[in-house]
């Protein structure tokens, strides 16, 4: 009889389920790592595609992801494009370094080759890095869908996508670079990319935030068409 998998990644549809994002919400809160996130309601799930993380048959994590349609033409999408994003990805803190993450990471690449969009990704991690599992989540998703939402107009229009993803430790600091093409209409504040769609540009303050949290450093540049994201932590 073939075992059940340690880890499982499944839709989250029933009244009870949702109840358990609340709550796995709340805990995220209570942490004080959820760099603006606020409490959901259920009929707010209602409206999006929530997944529950199982490890080993208890509760571990959740996701949750929407569809939008583009409403103003910017660097990232064409108006009307229809897009579909992470906007939240929480493990309980018990199951971190359980490789949770890397599945979530999984369904995202998954994603992307349906979308025509490839992603090389170059690099090692040792067993132990200052940065938490729940921070390197946060901040490698909220990365992966900027880049993700640069390349689907391009990937539609049938041009050469990449994401090169490039990341090492030197000194028991985290490096990371991230490419992808992209328009060159994109908006700078300060050095930072803005988006004054309603809901957008949370994405690069979590960044923001998680990268001033370990007083590291990031840059954000657009050149030769490509946007690159450039971190140390």
């Amino acid at each position: 009889m073939p075992t059940e998998p340690e880890l499982i990644i499944r839709p989250a549809d029933t009244d009870a389920e949702l109840e358990l994002i609340l709550k796995m919400c709340d805990s995220w809160i209570k942490e004080d790592i959820s760099y603006g996130i606020i409490p959901d309601k259920i009929d707010e799930l209602k409206r999006q595609d929530c997944f529950l993380a199982y490890y080993r048959g208890e509760a571990a994590g959740y996701m949750v992801c929407e569809y939008g349609v583009t409403k103003k033409k910017n660097s990232f999408r064409d108006e009307g494009d229809r897009f579909y994003e992470i906007t939240e990805l929480y493990v309980l803190p018990e199951f971190r370094s359980r490789a949770i993450g890397r599945a979530m990471f999984g369904l995202a690449e998954e994603k992307a080759k349906k979308e025509g969009i490839e992603i090389k990704i170059r690099g090692s991690l040792p067993a132990f890095i200052l940065i938490s599992d729940s921070d390197l989540c946060v901040l490698l998703s909220n990365a992966l869908e900027n880049a993700l939402h640069a390349c689907q107009p391009l990937a539609a229009a049938k041009e050469a996508c990449v994401i090169d993803v490039h990341f090492y430790n030197k000194d028991d600091r985290l490096f990371l670079q991230i490419e992808n093409p992209c328009g060159d209409d994109i908006p700078f504040e300060n050095g930072i990319p803005v988006s004054h769609e309603p809901g957008h540009g949370i994405g690069v303050q979590s960044i923001c935030a998680i990268v001033e949290r370990y007083n590291g450093m990031c840059t954000f540049l657009v050149q030769n068409h490509h946007f690159i994201l450039r971190l140390s932590i």
